[in-house]
């Protein structure tokens, strides 16, 4: 533990003994011991003060402190802030000069006024009480348990997860329409407006307002999720699920085109302006009941569970509303023309028999779908291995960390984020 002076060179540093006293050691040995892991860092206001005033003289012994600290003793607001900056981006000290931090994603909990600083020069600041301190914490807990950063950090995963599978979602969804939109212009055909709303709001809407009601998981998880939304961990499913909604939709026409009771509308009499017409052809209520159970299959591919989330069996309003519209495009296929039928959906009357053939592609897609997404993870966890074995950025960042967790090793190099944080809080500075 650092005393309340320093002494240059050494002294003011004892270490506890194994009689439960303690021993003066020098400085030297204490960075060794401390760097090496054998050594328990705690540092009183007064040191940590001492500290920052004399980087030159103690900037070793400080760099340690705030690798190896455990204990952080009597220490005035200012202090706490300044500890935070320092584990963080970086701050501007009182002269106006930039002090690089080690570069860690810094999170506190603080329950009183003297905790403003800190929470404030946090990357997540939660405040334990609801006076003074929430002012400055983004996020204030009705709990006063230290605990409750457990439960920040899982809804922060949870969220940011959940916000992928949205964006995977819609960006499949929008792909459906518009390759069903395609192939039905290619045959001179059109959608309906039913179809649509159908599509847009009782399919799109209800599934992705549901998808963010799933609750984080109880547990925290070694891993950590995406951070970028362009990534390849968010490409390959997207493209995957692409790939096969094309084949299946393409699969669904060809299938419709060999039944011996089908006729192809003539094109050469140019695109029908007649639209209950266009939206009772064959094609068309083909291709909207693939589109249907596609998205509904997407939705059940998506909203994976763990590590970050709860299973899809606990969000009960998602699973009600992926039973109800499955059974909405159940009536569609299957129930016979009635006038709401005709009318609504506008789904042509076709063979029992071939209805059981494209039931028979909707399940294949579902099957499909949930291979070609299990693939891709693979895929993707398989590369991301390969770059980090040949040293890519993932497993150099990993080292310097390390590196920088021992001591002595050399503080983590500024990411680009890093850069921009940091050229903002100089910025600031100077105006």
């Amino acid at each position: 533990s650092t005393g309340g002076a320093l002494p240059p060179g050494g002294g003011g540093i004892t270490s506890g003994g194994g009689g439960g006293g303690t021993r003066a050691i020098d400085q030297a040995s204490a960075l060794r011991a401390a760097a090496a892991g054998e050594l328990q860092v705690a540092v009183t206001g007064r040191a940590w003060q001492k500290m920052n005033a004399e980087p030159e003289e103690y900037g070793a012994l400080l760099e340690v402190a705030l690798q190896r600290g455990r204990v952080y003793a009597r220490m005035s607001p200012e202090d706490k802030r300044q500890q935070v900056e320092q584990l963080g981006f970086g701050a501007v000290d009182g002269e106006g000069v930039m002090r690089p931090g080690c570069g860690y994603y810094v999170g506190y909990c603080g329950d009183g006024a003297n905790d403003l600083g800190a929470l404030k020069g946090a990357l997540v600041g939660v405040s334990l009480c609801d006076a003074e301190a929430s002012i400055a914490a983004p996020m204030t807990s009705s709990t006063p348990h230290i605990g409750v950063v457990v439960g920040v950090v899982a809804e922060g995963r949870c969220s940011m997860v959940t916000s992928l599978i949205i964006f995977k979602f819609t960006m499949v969804y929008a792909f459906i329409q518009v390759l069903s939109l395609a192939l039905l212009y290619n045959m001179g055909l059109t959608v309906g407006n039913y179809q649509y709303l159908l599509q847009d709001m009782f399919h799109t809407t209800v599934l992705a307002s549901c998808m963010g009601l799933t609750a984080p998981a109880s547990r925290l998880s070694r891993e950590r999720p995406l951070s970028r939304v362009l990534s390849w961990g968010v490409i390959l499913p997207v493209l995957a699920q692409l790939v096969v909604d094309t084949i299946f939709q393409l699969a669904a026409l060809a299938a419709l085109f060999r039944q011996p009771w089908f006729t192809r509308f003539d094109t050469a009499l140019g695109p029908t302006l007649d639209i209950p017409t266009s939206e009772r052809r064959p094609e068309n209520g083909v291709l909207f009941v693939m589109g249907c159970w596609q998205m509904v299959i997407n939705a059940l591919v998506f909203n994976v569970g763990r590590p970050f989330r709860r299973g899809l069996w606990t969000n009960r309003w998602l699973v009600g509303a992926l039973l109800v519209l499955a059974g909405f495009d159940l009536y569609v296929l299957w129930a016979p023309g009635d006038p709401f039928k005709r009318r609504v959906p506008a789904v042509a009357d076709m063979p029992v028999n071939f209805r059981a053939a494209l039931f028979g592609l909707v399940v294949a897609n579902l099957v499909a779908a949930y291979l070609a997404d299990f693939a891709t993870k693979m895929l993707y966890v398989a590369g991301k291995r390969w770059v980090d074995a040949r040293g890519g950025a993932g497993e150099h960042e990993r080292r310097r960390m390390a590196a920088a967790r021992r001591g002595l090793g050399p503080k983590p190099l500024p990411r680009p984020e890093l850069e921009l944080r940091r050229a903002q809080v100089g910025l600031l500075a100077t105006t």
